[in-house]
């Protein structure tokens, strides 16, 4: 849990079945010709990441805005947690009138 965020800032994994080749391989690529920005044990879980340039960015949102659904495989709880404090400092913002 992050204390600064009041959220457990874990990965979420998403299982889809639309486009996944596509998308697979260009995650291979990402991977392939960058080193990793970030590599963190938490919890005895490792955490390697990647960045992807402005290009890549834009082509998962185009892939994945195509994709009609995901299944929340791994972390619903943090999906669900992530919303409702999402929400609670919305209304909290409004409620102050920002």
């Amino acid at each position: 849990m992050c204390a600064m965020q009041n959220a457990s800032i874990e990965p979420v994994f998403l299982a889809f079945k639309h486009n996944q080749e596509i998308i697979k391989e260009r995650i291979k690529h990402v991977i392939e010709n960058n080193e990793p920005y970030g590599d963190v044990t938490c919890e005895g879980v490792r955490h390697v990441l990647w960045k992807c340039s402005v290009e890549d960015a834009a082509f998962f949102t185009a892939e994945f805005e195509k994709i009609p659904c995901t299944y929340v495989a791994d972390g619903h709880h943090r999906t669900a947690a992530a919303y409702n404090v999402g929400k609670m400092r919305r209304e909290q913002a409004l409620a102050a009138g920002q």
